[in-house]
């Protein structure tokens, strides 16, 4: 009863222990389940990332529509400025076909005058053939001895002979005179096609003038609009000026020598504003230099923004990935749950398998940490890649932003975010290490718990060995009970191994639960550093929205630099084209000149000798003629003299017009400049109130940079320097409003405005690049402040990040030395244990040492080896109390330099509070400072529009200047030329009334030819009558000779028709019915011709003969082929009979008959 008390007092233990070891299972499985919901909390947050990601994506297409819909509005603009050049280009191609026509004109009239020029030169050699004749007769005569009254008779038909000739020469010079006035419209036409070439040159660069004016009209009506109520009030004191104008209208002409001298100096201006010109130019490809460079940035970005979409692309492929891999976890879940209700079943059956079931369910949670390590791994990973992105993207837009001077901030703060980035990069990879050392510590002691079991189940063999060898003995109850007491401490054994790997796992979760809280600091300092790196973004949003805006004006500006530049271009063109022009037509005239000049002495020589010989009459008669041309040279010299009088006296009202314009404009410009020094005066009140204020804020600037280091007493230095710019400034308002006052006392001198106003616009000019340079320094300030808050937030940034390495570093030296600890623990109690049973099992073993000595000696072998192993365990422990004593020390020191790194982030945390504040007021000054700055360079960009704008009018008026005098100069030439012209025709005409006469008597005699050369064509006439009536006598005969032949090749075809097989019937009637189309159709065409052509019919008659021949060789060709194929149809019928066992070839040889 004992006995048996005892061994329900045992299985009661064991129950109890079961239970225990039960409810230990159970919590297990809810620190897994609550393990499990961790993880899904964390993938749910991974899932809230990806949808922040995709929200930024959204943000990035949206930013990429924008950049298209600007690609949009700036093709628009390109196919607007196509469609202008193009109708540009009609227009010009219009006045080329214009030009061509006219060209053409002139073509076909200068081919006229070569004509009648050699039409002139071969009448002059037919008159000196027939000089030669008539000598000819003359010496005939004489040689002969004629009767004198022959002779008298011969010269009495002589003299009516002459008669008649004096008519024809009548005749003759009316029709030279009617010649010579053609000769004359012909050189009108000449000089109106030179007057019409040159005016169409004119009306180019009229043309392109008048289109740059429209523009600066349709420019210069908007600001007219806001000037026509003031121009209406001086509407009155404008017309009593125009009266006094009127009144000194006679004391301008004579001062036409003071405008002479004064054109010299706008000669001289001109010059200096094409000095001007050239830097326009330099800047134009300065700037196009840059556009350039901004098209390849613009390429670049859009390669980068490509690369981003794809980039995401994989993320969202990694993204389903993962959820794919989330779903495998789940169904693991189920079966590990599925796994456990096993083990609630199997408790009691089976303990050997509970085991290995721990193992496998250890197992796959080393799987599962490492699938959660993976997935880690993975969510970092793709973390890296959206920073990366995001970084890229940041980069991008600095890259857009570095026309601009603000840039610099920008990029520290990118270069300071990638810092911090790689800096968690850094501490990702170092807890990465901690985990990889972690997981190799927990493989080792994994393989020293392997190694003891296998050593407790030896002692455990030994133990059953000895059992079963007192069994022997006749104490059997006793070995019964030994026997039933065997599988208690192994019971006991099997729980505390459950215990310790319990207390492992435990363990093991509370390191993934320190990394997890580690994981979660670190993600939300990533989360806080987003919403920063947001915050940053909308900053750089807007930042870009001002320089957008900013970029907008600077390209009006530059698109008005272009314009200008263009207009001067054009201009240089035009007056080098003119001068070209000009010095080609100089040169070829003086060439002309001399040729003519050359020719005239020629022809003088030649005339003067033609008139010793002739008659005194007509040498009165170019005395006379001279004499007229002497008067006509006068009328055109006087002639010429009252051009040049109008022209001076049209430009001269066209001179006083401008200037009555010119004081028009200086009254309106009198009463802006008023306006503007009284908006300048406002301005300098307000400029000197923000200086006191200024002032003041400096005094509270300067008690708080006291605490600042060496680079904010650099900033208050700069913001004196900005306040002496300012003084400066003031001093310049000063000066400009001096020199207003002197502007008004000077506009009384009309004479000398133009001088003064160029003075002004060079002084404003100055200013203006002094403004700039004031801006420049403004905007140099401000990044030097916000390089130096960069630093510090770089510096407060960099402790942070090395507070958190220490804290990371001592906290994973604190949970290795707490596990170590542990663990060390758990061995020592464990051998202890060991050892205690050890013990208790030799007491109880040693009354049964006499029956077992060689169970006995195995045994002392086997606890030989235990006890040096427990001597090793000895040895290792001193070991870790040493380390352990080390890592206390060095524990101690972490702590107390922990609290010196918290002591000195307090401090540089308070600094960096008090250069926040500094820094806010910086750019609250910064912000006044330039709104002030905006509101000088609008002063600035007014007195830039107004110099502008009277720079134009120099140069129109420049520009009607020079067309006047490039007018004046091709009359000039013209009348030059005409006269040399009409001396040279008038040799002309006398050569042709003297060729004129030759061409009379050549008429005659051609005239007797064309007599005979009628009487000839009449015989030939009836000749070819004859042989006509010949040739239709013989159009019947061939037509009955084309008829017997067609019925022959008929005949011959039908022939061929009864031969040919069945298949090529349909394919041989056919050519058939078309040649008797053809026979009936020539049969049509010869009774429809009602004179035939024998030739060719006969041809046709041979060709036909021809196809005939053809017909017949064929016919009997295909005879003969047919032979043979007959008998080579009757042997393949015989070889057929002979090989009756074969399959007949009938089949095959009928398509090949057919084929042939």
């Amino acid at each position: 009863m004992e006995k048996f008390q005892i061994r329900m007092q045992e299985e009661h233990l064991r129950f109890v222990q079961a239970e225990a070891t039960l409810q230990a299972l159970q919590k297990l499985h809810s620190q897994s389940q609550e393990a499990q919901k961790a993880l899904a909390l964390e993938f749910k947050n991974g899932l809230q990332m990806l949808k922040d990601s995709e929200i930024r994506k959204q943000g990035m297409e949206d930013d990429i529509q924008q950049v298209k819909e600007e690609n949009k509005s700036l093709s628009e603009l390109n196919f607007s400025c196509t469609i202008s050049i193009k109708n540009l280009q009609d227009e010009i191609v219009n006045i080329k076909e214009m030009k061509e026509k006219l060209e053409q004109e002139v073509a076909l009239k200068s081919d006229q005058s070569n004509a009648l020029q050699q039409h002139m030169f071969d009448l002059e050699e037919e008159i000196k053939g027939l000089n030669k004749r008539y000598q000819a007769m003359a010496e005939q005569v004489e040689s002969a001895g004629l009767n004198p009254e022959c002779f008298e008779s011969s010269v009495k038909d002589l003299q009516n002979e002459k008669a008649k000739l004096k008519d024809i020469c009548t005749r003759d010079r009316e029709e030279r005179e009617l010649l010579y006035e053609k000769l004359k419209d012909m050189g009108k036409l000449s000089k109106e096609n030179a007057v019409l070439e040159s005016s169409l040159l004119g009306l180019n660069g009229e043309l392109e003038g008048l289109r740059e004016k429209v523009k600066e009209l349709q420019e210069s009506c908007q600001f007219l609009q806001g000037e026509k109520s003031i121009l209406v009030a001086e509407k009155a004191i404008l017309l009593s000026q125009l009266q006094i104008i009127t009144q000194n209208m006679q004391k301008l002409f004579e001062k036409n020598t003071l405008l002479e001298n004064s054109l010299s100096g706008a000669n001289i201006e001109l010059e200096r504003l094409r000095a001007r010109s050239k830097s326009l130019e330099e800047l134009c490809q300065l700037l196009n230099n840059e556009k350039c460079n901004l098209l390849n940035e613009r390429g670049t970005l859009v390669f980068q923004l490509k690369d981003v979409e794809q980039r995401l692309r994989n993320l969202e492929k990694r993204f389903t990935k993962l959820e794919k891999k989330y779903l495998k976890l789940e169904k693991e879940k189920g079966s590990t749950l599925n796994v456990v209700e096993e083990l609630w079943g199997s408790l009691h059956a089976e303990k050997r398998e509970r085991a290995s079931y721990i193992r496998s369910s250890e197992a796959r949670l080393a799987g599962l940490e490492n699938n959660f390590h993976v997935m880690q791994e993975e969510r970092r990973l793709g973390k890296k890649e959206f920073e990366e992105e995001l970084d890229k993207a940041l980069n991008a837009q600095i890259e857009i932003f570095v026309l601009q001077k603000f840039i610099e901030d920008l990029e520290e703060k990118n270069f300071s975010l990638l810092i911090e980035s790689q800096r968690h990069v850094e501490a990702s990879k170092f807890s990465d290490k901690l985990i990889a050392e972690l997981e190799n510590e927990n493989l080792e002691l994994q393989v020293e718990e392997e190694f003891l079991v296998g050593e407790i189940e030896k002692l455990r063999l030994g133990i059953r060995q000895v059992f079963r060898a007192l069994q022997t003995e006749p104490d059997s109850h006793e070995n019964k009970s030994g026997q039933e007491q065997v599988p208690v401490p192994h019971i006991l054994n099997t729980i505390k191994d459950l215990k310790t790997s319990l207390l492992r796992s435990k363990d093991e979760e509370q390191q993934l639960l320190v990394e997890k809280s580690v994981l979660l600091t670190l993600l939300e300092q990533m989360r806080l550093e987003g919403a920063e790196i947001e915050l940053a973004k909308q900053l750089f949003k807007q930042e870009y929205e001002i320089m957008v805006d900013h970029c907008s004006t600077l390209q009006k500006e530059k698109h008005e630099l272009l314009e200008m530049t263009r207009q001067l271009r054009l201009e240089v063109t035009k007056k080098g084209h003119k001068e070209e022009t000009l010095e080609a037509q100089l040169q070829t005239l003086q060439a002309k000149v001399e040729n003519f000049q050359d020719a005239y002495v020629v022809l003088h020589k030649e005339n003067s000798k033609v008139l010793e010989e002739r008659r005194s009459l007509h040498k009165k008669v170019l005395d006379l003629k001279e004499e007229k041309k002497m008067l006509e040279e006068e009328n055109s010299v006087n002639f010429h003299e009252a051009l040049a009088f109008s022209n001076l006296s049209l430009v001269l009202e066209s001179f006083t017009i401008e200037k009555a314009a010119e004081l028009k404009a200086l009254a309106e410009d009198l009463n802006t400049l008023f306006v503007i020094n009284n908006d300048l005066k406002e301005a300098v009140g307000i400029l000197e109130e923000n200086l006191v204020m200024k002032e003041v804020e400096n005094l509270h600037l300067n008690d708080t940079v006291q605490l600042l280091d060496k680079e904010l007493s650099e900033a208050n230095d700069l913001n004196g320097q900005l306040s002496h710019q300012i003084a400066v400034g003031k001093d310049y308002l000063k000066q400009k409003t001096m020199k207003l006052s002197e502007a008004e006392e000077k506009l009384e001198k009309t004479e000398e405005l133009n001088l003064q106003l160029c003075r002004t616009f060079q002084e404003l000019k100055m200013e203006y690049e002094e403004s700039k340079i004031v801006k420049e320094n403004c905007e140099k300030q401000i990044l030097e402040l916000s390089e130096g808050s960069t630093n510090q937030k770089k510096e407060i940034v960099g402790l942070r990040e090395a507070n958190e390495i220490l804290e990371n570093e001592i906290l994973c030296k604190a949970i290795e030395k707490e596990i170590e600890n542990l663990h060390m623990n758990e061995t020592v109690q464990l051998l202890d244990k060991d050892l205690c049973e050890a013990k208790d099992s030799k007491a109880q073993l040693s009354h049964q040492i006499l029956a077992g000595m060689n169970s006995l000696k195995q045994k002392t072998m086997e606890l030989s080896e235990v006890e040096e192993k427990l001597r090793k365990t000895g040895d290792l422990n001193v070991e870790l109390c040493r380390t352990i004593q080390e890592l206390r020390m060095e524990n101690e020191d972490s702590k107390l330099m922990r609290e010196n790194c918290e002591k000195q982030i307090l401090e540089l945390s308070k600094d960096n509070s008090n250069q926040k504040n500094e820094i806010d007021s910086l750019h609250k000054a910064n912000g006044t400072l330039e709104i002030e700055v905006g509101i000088l360079s609008e002063v600035i960009e007014e007195h830039r529009i107004r110099e502008e704008n009277l720079n134009s009018e120099l140069q129109e008026r420049s520009n009607d200047f020079e067309l006047w005098e490039a007018e004046a100069a091709t009359f000039y030439f013209d009348f030059q030329v005409s006269a040399v012209r009409e001396v040279f025709l008038e040799n002309k005409v006398n050569e042709l009334s003297e060729v004129c006469e030759s061409l009379k008597d050549e008429s005659a005699t051609k005239g007797v030819e064309l007599e005979q050369m009628k009487e000839r064509v009449s015989s030939l006439e009836g000749e070819v009558g004859g042989l006509m009536a010949q040739m239709s006598a013989y159009v019947p005969v061939v037509a009955s000779l084309r008829e017997n032949v067609a019925s022959l090749q008929h005949n011959a075809v039908l022939r061929t028709k009864l031969l040919v097989e069945s298949n090529q019937q349909y394919k041989d009637i056919e050519p058939q019915n078309y040649l008797h189309q053809k026979i009936c159709q020539d049969s049509r065409e010869d009774q429809s011709t009602l004179v035939p052509d024998g030739i060719s019919e006969l041809e046709k008659m041979q060709t036909m003969i021809k196809e005939v021949e053809k017909m017949f060789v064929e016919e009997t060709e295909r005879l003969a082929i047919e032979a043979v194929e007959k008998a080579m149809v009757e042997e393949m019928e015989r070889l057929a009979t002979q090989e009756s066992t074969k399959t007949p070839t009938s089949k095959w040889r009928f398509p090949w008959r057919s084929k042939s």
